[in-house]
């Protein structure tokens, strides 16, 4: 849905993505058919997903077909472990399926019958491993071994011999010792009192009328672009999050007064509701936007959370419709839309770094051999 929308949108990298996105829905289809796990999406003698896993075979078929045809490359196919290992996954899953059928089950959960716990178990072996990811036999073995070693050493709890609690908890903490450490003087927390305080006499109490103004006098949002479309799917989330309140003036302050047609910027929010997601007001999603800006300046710094907030409370004008609750309000939606951005971010850095030291490993390999 989000390269579709993208596409549509004339972005010069995505123009011939339909074949991908079409093929990424295939796939997406066709695993979430063999990953059902409770009882309310448990195939059923009538279910659509027999055929999709069925539709799956048969185009695994015609891919390999058009490979060994020549039309397509060789790199362009699954290689033969991986093509072989899907094919009889997907064989073995109808035979079981219609199998439990014949003897009276009234669905099939297919998350219980796939071999997540066995490359579970070999993750294990392998992260065990450090820097031999790709372990032989005897080495397998030995990493084996050790594992079943470490868990036999733990304390019994039943058997021929007997351990004082003296002698366990002697010098250790407890887990809730442990959490008492931080409880008392969360980051977060503080944070958030702190800007609270800080913004109690800054914010005006104002109301939040005739958004039409919003729409006319900022570009953003009469003719947004794709990072506006995607601040404003974000503001919803965060909306959900602050209308569970019992004000009546804060509930009604979330939400837009507009009809979702009028709002170009809530493009993304049109394409993937299914009734559920939330359309922001103008003037939250406004304040998230000014938020965007800021952070995008100090994303590189240290300090970014703290010289975030002081750029919106030095140049941006804020205000909110209810008295009593104002400033806890307007803190808690730039508190936690900025912590969402900073996790979003570390998120990406940490993907883009493994990546990097995915291809390093590699390269060492090559110059070692």
């Amino acid at each position: 849905c989000w390269t579709q929308f993208i596409r549509e949108r004339l972005v010069e990298e995505l123009e011939d993505s339909e074949p991908t996105s079409k093929f990424v829905l295939h796939m997406n289809n066709l695993f979430d058919s063999l990953n059902r796990k409770y009882p309310g999406e448990g195939i059923k003698f009538s279910s659509p997903d027999i055929e999709v896993i069925k539709n799956g075979i048969e185009w695994l078929d015609s891919w390999e077909t058009e490979k060994l045809s020549g039309i397509i490359p060789k790199e362009s196919f699954l290689t033969k472990e991986t093509s072989e290992g899907l094919r009889v996954t997907l064989h073995s899953t109808v035979d079981l399926i219609e199998y439990l059928f014949s003897i009276g089950f009234d669905y099939v959960l297919t998350a219980k019958a796939n071999q997540d716990q066995l490359e579970k178990f070999f993750g294990t072996v392998r992260q065990a491993g450090c820097q031999n990811d790709h372990p032989a036999m005897p080495t397998f073995l030995q990493l084996y071994r050790l594992l079943s070693t470490y868990k036999l050493l733990k304390p019994p709890k039943f058997g021929n011999c007997t351990i004082s609690e003296d002698d366990t908890n002697n010098g250790t903490l407890s887990l809730e010792e442990f959490k008492n450490i931080f409880d008392n003087d969360n980051p977060s927390n503080t944070a958030l009192q702190r800007l609270k305080i800080r913004l109690d006499s800054i914010i005006e109490c104002e109301q939040w009328d005739e958004e039409d103004e919003i729409t006319s006098n900022s570009s953003y949002i009469s003719n947004p672009e794709v990072v506006d479309i995607a601040i404003y799917y974000a503001s919803g989330y965060l909306c959900r999050r602050l209308i569970k309140t019992t004000c009546t003036i804060c509930q009604r302050s979330f939400l837009t007064n507009l009809e979702t047609s009028k709002l170009a910027v809530a493009e993304l929010v049109n394409k993937k509701t299914k009734g559920y997601l939330m359309y922001c007001n103008l003037y939250l999603y406004k304040l998230f936007h000014k938020a965007e800006e800021y952070f995008v300046i100090n994303v590189m710094q240290s300090d970014c959370y703290e010289r975030t907030m002081t750029d919106m409370v030095l140049n941006v004008q804020m205000n909110f419709p209810c008295e009593e609750h104002k400033s806890n309000v307007i803190a808690s939606c730039l508190h936690y839309y900025i912590r969402m951005r900073m996790r979003h971010y570390e998120r990406e850095q940490n993907r883009n770094q493994k990546k990097k030291s995915k291809s390093k490993k590699k390269e060492a390999k090559v110059y070692q051999s």
